[in-house]
Order: C-alpha cells, then sequence, then structure tokens
C-alpha cells in the first residue's frame, strides 16, 4: 500500500461538559484541561489511537502549527505533548519528508502502515483544528480566540 492510498479519520467525543467551566473562568488558560473529550484516529477504518484529550489544548496546538505552516510557508514538523503527562516523546507527531508525511503516537492501539500523502495529511489536520474549534465553542459556550497564546506549549 503507498502513501496515496492511505486514508485517516479523526473523532471526538466530549467527556466534559460547559457545567464544568464555572462561569467566571471562562477566559482562565487552567479551562484548557477542562475541555476534554476521548480522541481518536482511525487509519483505513482502524483504531490506531484512542485515548482522552485536553481538546482545547490539542486545538491551540494545532492552531499553533498552522500558523508556523504559513508563516514558513513550508510544512513543519508537528509534536503534539500535553501539560497533563510529562511524556518525553510527543503524544502524536507529524513528520514529513519528500511528499509524504508520517502520523505518529507514542499510544498507539496497534502498528499500522500510517504513512500519507504531504498535502493529504495537511488538508485533513486543517479540516480537524476547523471543526475542533466550531465544536468546543458550540459545546462549552466559549471562544478558543481567549486561550490562543495563553496556553504554555512544549515548544519544539
Amino acid at each position: 500500500m503507498d502513501g496515496v492510498s492511505n486514508k485517516v479519520e479523526f473523532h471526538y467525543q466530549f467527556t466534559s461538559d460547559e457545567s464544568d467551566i464555572p462561569k467566571k473562568m471562562r477566559k482562565d488558560p487552567s479551562v484548557a484541561l477542562k475541555v476534554e473529550g476521548e480522541f481518536e484516529i482511525e487509519i483505513n477504518g482502524n483504531t490506531y489511537f484512542k485515548e482522552n484529550l485536553a481538546l482545547l489544548e490539542f486545538y491551540v496546538s494545532l492552531n499553533e502549527w498552522n500558523k508556523k505552516i504559513k508563516k514558513k510557508n513550508k510544512v513543519t514538523e508537528y509534536r503534539y505533548y500535553t501539560m497533563e503527562y510529562e511524556e518525553e516523546e510527543p503524544i502524536i507527531s507529524l513528520i514529513p519528508f519528500d511528499n509524504k508525511a508520517r502520523l505518529t503516537t507514542i499510544w498507539e492501539t496497534q502498528q499500522l502502515y500510517n504513512v500519507f500523502d504531504l498535502h493529504y495529511i495537511i488538508e485533513q489536520m486543517r479540516i480537524l483544528k476547523e471543526k475542533l474549534k466550531r465544536d468546543i465553542e458550540l459545546h462549552y459556550k466559549i471562544s478558543v480566540q481567549h486561550f490562543i497564546g495563553q496556553i504554555p506549549l512544549r515548544k519544539y
């Protein structure tokens, strides 16, 4: 199977609610860890990753990476670390090479061939970022804009 034929799907379901965030904390960066959900990565219909994540923190991480791509006009490596765990390796990463990219996680549920066409996987991650933004704002009635630059992210 070549990288072009691999398909990825991202799924998430919130495991916390708007009521878990007191009104006076709606703009507090600590809210990032209260916006939680089960996040799943499927490759060709097979579960590759399925864990509970801080979805607002993950969104901010994706957003920062997207800004870096636009600024440099070049796809750069993506690494997602979380404040919840002190892992040495990124929880989720995307490693570009040539016109392809490898999607990896330290918590894979099974080993799968996960090399994708670069433009395809970048577009799927952009769609994920936009969908996460919309769904977080609707579900929690908060603006993610308040958290951009406020949540500490590990630099790489």
